[in-house]
């Protein structure tokens, strides 16, 4: 709240005995290209309920000195990717091939598949293009033991998928009954990576 005791009209001012400087409501401060604020040791940044920092798309953080840096866009995948949790089901019944959701949206986070529902022969299911940053873990729950699974990467939505030597996998196939999982990562936009599978699941190369 802006001190009565000063300028109305000042949105930025320091208080008396110039010990704590004041932001006011619509007030703003700006740091110029070129220009750099230094947190010393010991020095702190303190932000209280309810505060934010709003970084928009193309902000960069540096760690440690290193002259590399990642994007917030990059970070933003990575956290929801952790805290995002979606259930795929195919309950369409006897005959059905795809799940009621084909493609799995969201494109990140964990996933779990099931079926219910009986004479399914196939299932297929659709990786969606992917964004660096992104993971998706794929697991196999309670498939019915006549029903195989694919899912396919570089015909659906322009993901392509690779194995950790980058050698191009044209689809994961998944034989009745099985149960396992499959790590996903996105280390170039639009490509997946695969970095584990386990369980009674195939990698297969483009024929």
């Amino acid at each position: 709240m802006a001190d009565s005791t000063y300028d109305a009209q000042a949105k930025i001012y320091l208080k008396q005995g110039a010990s704590e400087q004041v932001i006011a409501n619509g007030g703003t401060q700006t740091i110029e290209s070129g220009g750099k604020t230094t947190l010393e040791s010991g020095g702190e940044i303190e932000g209280q309920s309810g505060s934010y920092m709003d970084l928009q798309a193309g902000f960069l953080f540096y760690l440690n000195g290193d002259s590399s840096s990642f994007g917030v866009d990059k970070l933003y995948n990575a956290v929801r990717s952790m805290n995002t949790l979606t259930r795929y089901i195919n309950s369409q019944g006897a005959g059905s091939t795809v799940m009621s959701v084909s493609i799995f949206s969201p494109a990140y986070g964990y996933a779990i598949v099931k079926t219910s529902g009986t004479s399914v022969s196939a299932l297929s299911l659709k990786l969606p293009t992917p964004s660096v940053g992104m993971f998706l873990e794929i697991h196999l729950s309670g498939c019915i033991s006549n029903t195989a699974l694919s899912i396919f990467g570089q015909s659906a939505g322009g993901a392509s998928v690779v194995d950790l030597s980058g050698a191009v996998i044209s689809s994961l196939n998944a034989a009745s009954t099985a149960a396992g999982l499959v790590k996903l990562g996105c280390f170039t936009d639009s490509v997946w990576t695969i970095l584990d599978i386990q369980g009674h699941i195939s990698a297969n190369a483009p024929s």
